[in-house]
Parts: C-alpha cells; sequence; structure tokens
C-alpha cells in the first residue's frame, strides 16, 4: 500500500462552507486555489498528495 507524503481530509458534513471550493471551479488550478484559501493546513506535495472527499 501506498503512503502519501501530505494528506488532506475534507468533510462536507462538518464544514458546509468547503463546498464553495467547488462552485462553479472545474479547473484543478481553481480547485487547487480555493482548496489553499478555504483550508488553513492543506499542503499539497505535487505528485504525492491524498486528498478524500468526506460526506459528499
Amino acid at each position: 500500500m501506498k503512503e502519501y507524503g501530505s494528506f488532506i481530509y475534507v468533510n462536507f458534513y462538518e464544514n458546509p462552507i468547503l463546498k464553495e471550493i467547488f462552485d462553479k471551479a472545474l479547473k484543478a488550478k481553481d480547485i487547487f486555489s480555493r482548496m489553499t484559501a478555504y483550508i488553513d493546513n492543506a499542503k499539497f506535495i505535487k505528485g504525492d498528495t491524498l486528498i478524500f472527499l468526506d460526506e459528499i
């Protein structure tokens, strides 16, 4: 099993405001930009980050 250098957990039930990350955002660069703005501890490592979207 591969382990990742960075793990970002997004729980939409506990933090419904995070749904705004994906509002009208179809490009990865827009989603990345919003994730870094909305999630304080988001650490992205190119090619080594797992993003877990929970309670969609």
